[in-house]
């Protein structure tokens, strides 16, 4: 789907390659679920915080582009 809609999420770009990927992030969660009033806020508070934490591990499908990799 995203790979279709490359001329929408880059308008003024001339895309010359593409590979899927999947990052997975530390997802360590600190706080004491027994003492949230609301789970459901904390839980998405965390998915919020998620987005900026460290990445952990860095998949690609096959026939990887060896720029991109290093990029």
């Amino acid at each position: 789907m995203i790979k279709k809609n490359l001329h929408d999420l880059f308008p003024s770009m001339q895309v010359v390659s593409v590979m899927p990927f999947r990052l997975t992030r530390n997802a360590d969660i600190t706080r004491d679920e027994e003492d949230a009033e609301d789970l459901l806020s904390m839980i998405e508070e965390e998915l919020r915080l998620r987005r900026f934490a460290e990445v952990v591990k860095l998949e690609h499908g096959p026939h990887a582009d060896p720029w991109i990799l290093s990029f």
